[in-house]
């Protein structure tokens, strides 16, 4: 008898990491049974309760679409034939002495559509309270509180609180195991000696999708303290800029500038303002000096002497009162007398 050994790549691959128990995601634990609850099981009352809701709308809106008539067989005529109903149809009656209501009559039928949409979205609600809700998938028709964008998103927040326990049971039930496996694959087949040691597999994401929603909502809080004169020398505000970017998954490092960057925005903008000022400033003193009847030529001189006089101030020398010359109007005075007047 001969018997060949498997080789040790034979042997990796017959020794493939697997988990302890085949992976199985529940959607719902089920205490008193082995076997979890599936989506369909949790959903079983409120899909019912909408097939009958859905199901009553229709058979109402068929028998409320015209009414119901009863028509006395012993009125008729010979040869009438009831059942044979059609628009403009003219009943033949041959009895004397009884009115039309005593022989034909025509029963309009209750419509309950609007009763019936009501109970089916009361029972859309209470799937949302066993599922995701609708608005998660994209659904727009939502009233209240999510026309708004900032209601919708405090929906939304609301809503993961119910997808924590699924995402702790994928953790459990499929992330841990598999990671699990690999780590013991790895411990027993690795040539790498470094890596070997005592582990212990932690799933941590609704422990992190918690974390995350807990920072978001800490987040606004802590801007609304930039506003409180006592509290906002001490907060750092690029830094809260930061965190605040970071539960937006967005990359922080493309959207923020950097100090330099910053400082040399600020200063643009200085600049800008003060541009703005002093247009401002030039434009009503040359509305003033047209007012008192100076001419052009005259209104050029002064804003020429102004313009120094600015230029004075911001090389750090003292101001001068800007000279015009002899018999020249002064801006809001008389005319100025040359020396020797």
């Amino acid at each position: 008898m001969l018997y060949i050994s498997p080789s040790l790549e034979e042997q990796r691959e017959r020794l493939a990491p697997q988990p302890d128990k085949p992976p199985l995601a529940p959607y719902q634990q089920d205490d008193t049974s082995f076997w979890p609850e599936g989506i369909a099981c949790a959903l079983r009352a409120p899909q019912a309760g909408i097939n009958a809701s859905v199901r009553a709308m229709q058979d109402n809106a068929g028998a409320s679409s015209g009414p119901v008539y009863g028509i006395n067989m012993a009125c008729l005529a010979p040869g009438e034939d009831p059942l044979e109903m059609q628009a403009n149809r003219i009943f033949l009656f041959d009895k004397h002495g009884i009115n039309l209501s005593q022989a034909f009559q025509a029963v309009t039928v209750p419509s309950a559509i609007e009763h019936n949409l009501a109970l089916a979205t009361f029972w859309q609600n209470g799937a949302d309270e066993v599922s995701a809700p609708r608005f998660n998938a994209g659904d727009g028709n939502i009233a209240g509180a999510g026309k708004t964008a900032s209601g919708l998103s405090m929906l939304m927040g609301a809503a993961n609180i119910l997808l924590k326990d699924h995402i702790k049971d994928f953790d459990d039930c499929i992330v841990a195991p598999f990671i699990r496996a690999m780590f013991r694959w790895n411990m027993q087949w690795n040539p790498r000696e470094d890596i070997k040691g005592d582990f212990e597999v932690v799933a941590s994401g609704s422990q992190s999708m918690i974390a995350k929603e807990v920072r978001a909502q800490q987040v606004p809080a802590l801007i609304s303290y930039m506003g409180i004169p006592a509290f906002a020398p001490f907060i750092r505000a690029e830094k809260l800029l930061e965190v605040a970017l970071e539960q937006t998954d967005l990359p922080a490092e493309r959207i923020l500038r950097s100090e330099e960057e910053a400082r040399q925005y600020e200063e643009q903008q200085m600049r800008a303002q003060a541009q703005a000022q002093a247009q401002a400033h030039t434009e009503a003193l040359m509305e003033q000096l047209q007012r008192q009847g100076m001419t052009p030529e005259q209104i050029q001189r002064q804003m020429v002497l102004l313009l120094a006089q600015l230029a004075q101030v911001a090389d750090g020398g003292q101001p001068g009162a800007p000279s015009l010359p002899p018999g020249e109007p002064q801006p809001g005075g008389a005319p100025r007398q040359g020396v020797g007047a």
